[in-house]
Formats: C-alpha cells, sequence, structure tokens
C-alpha cells in the first residue's frame, strides 16, 4: 500500500522533513517549517501544552 500512495502523499505534502537525527532535532526542524508556513510561531519556551500557549487553530482563515 505504501508504494502505492508514496507518488501521492509527496505530490500533495507541503514539506519533507529529514528524519535523521535525533528526536529533538526532527521535532525542532518540523516546528521550523510549520512556522514556515503558517505565519505563527510560538515562543521556544513556551511548550505547546502550557495554558498560555493559546489555540494553534488559525481562526481568520
Amino acid at each position: 500500500m505504501l508504494r502505492e500512495r508514496a507518488p501521492l502523499y509527496e505530490r500533495f505534502r507541503d514539506v519533507a522533513v529529514a528524519n535523521d537525527g535525533s528526536a529533538e532535532e526532527t521535532a525542532r526542524r518540523i516546528w521550523e517549517e510549520y512556522n514556515a508556513y503558517s505565519d505563527f510561531e510560538r515562543a521556544e519556551s513556551e511548550p505547546a501544552g502550557s495554558a498560555r500557549a493559546g489555540d494553534l487553530r488559525k481562526t481568520d482563515v
């Protein structure tokens, strides 16, 4: 199934992030790509689960 769907995944993806480092490095890369395409950035010191983090969903779209 993956072999059949891989071309579709590649065609419709927004970004691709290399998963060849540590989990922390990969997560950082994903976060950077997310920020680059979403016009939203949370302070690095503010964890996503923090009550102060706010809602990640964009409401102005």
